[in-house]
């Protein structure tokens, strides 16, 4: 099937500019790239996020001599509050199950291991994070509490880190973007100035206005395109090799799966975003340098 003839034209141009072509190439491959990354860490940041936030957000271990009924007492008066999603009773037979579970790796931290060892506790969930020091003080105020731990700060901060990270990611993507544009319209417009003889020709024949602009147009969109997929098969490569690092780091929570279908999915997105910037920088050239 023979390709549309403002197609194959548009094709020409990347030809016969191949320097200019590398050049807005590579600057739209990098912004693709970090937006990928961004993505992808956006992706995986707001599933660690909702894996932090389902955690127990506070941890109160009770004294030995504190009895079943006694703690279930404290959490029937957490729960009255209305301010806990959740609170689960962890008896010491269940926590000596949990921490052999925990252990398995390293059987020597089970040797003379009981559950007379471990404290029984209550794992607390709130409904609103900003409730939580209401939470804390109710239990601080129990006497058979042996120790509280309190996971807040640790969500708040990941929640901080997180939107300034968004942020900055915006940001980056938005500059890039501006200088994709930027390289495109000034990679049309040398190829505009190039072809000035032959535009003049087209024009004293009679040639429409898309015959003259359309393969202007399509050249900065093939090259936002081209970009987008050299951007996704670099992370795709990438991926396989940072993941387990990134999982190391992160063993008590764990990454999302990158699926083939997110990233078919990003594929598609990045070649959109790349034409619609392509096209954008080669509408303005057109605009600027073509009086047709």
């Amino acid at each position: 099937m023979p390709l549309p003839k403002n197609f194959k034209t548009a094709l020409e141009y990347i030809r016969r500019h191949k320097w200019l072509t590398v050049t807005s190439v590579l600057v739209m491959t990098l912004t693709f790239f970090l937006t990928s990354i961004f993505v992808v860490a956006a992706f995986g940041s707001n599933k660690i996020l909702k894996e932090l936030e389902a955690r127990p957000q506070i941890t109160a271990y009770f004294k030995d001599d504190a009895t079943e009924q006694e703690i279930l007492a404290v959490k029937d008066k957490l729960e009255a509050t209305g301010l806990t999603s959740s609170v689960t009773y962890v008896s010491k037979e269940e926590a000596l199950t949990i921490f052999m579970g925990l252990s398995q790796e390293n059987p020597a931290l089970l040797e003379g291991i009981s559950s007379n060892v471990l404290p029984a506790s209550l794992e607390v969930k709130a409904k609103n994070l900003s409730d939580l020091p209401r939470l804390a003080e109710t239990l601080e105020q129990e006497p058979l509490l042996e120790d509280l731990q309190f996971y807040r700060d640790v969500v708040e901060k990941f929640r901080k880190l997180m939107d300034t990270a968004r942020l900055v990611g915006f940001s980056l993507v938005a500059i890039l973007s501006l200088i994709s544009v930027l390289i495109v319209l000034a990679t049309i417009g040398m190829t505009i100035a190039t072809r000035g003889e032959e535009i003049e020709t087209m024009r004293l024949v009679g040639a429409s206005d898309w015959q003259i602009r359309g393969p202007f147009l399509l050249q900065g969109a093939l090259l936002g395109v081209a970009s987008a997929i050299i951007s996704t098969t670099l992370l795709y490569l990438l991926l396989p090799i940072l993941i387990p690092y990134i999982s190391g780091a992160l063993a008590s929570i764990g990454l999302p799966e990158v699926s083939p279908v997110f990233l078919i999915g990003l594929l598609v997105g990045e070649a959109a975003f790349g034409a619609l910037i392509g096209s954008v920088g080669s509408w303005v050239a057109v605009r600027k340098y073509l009086r047709v």
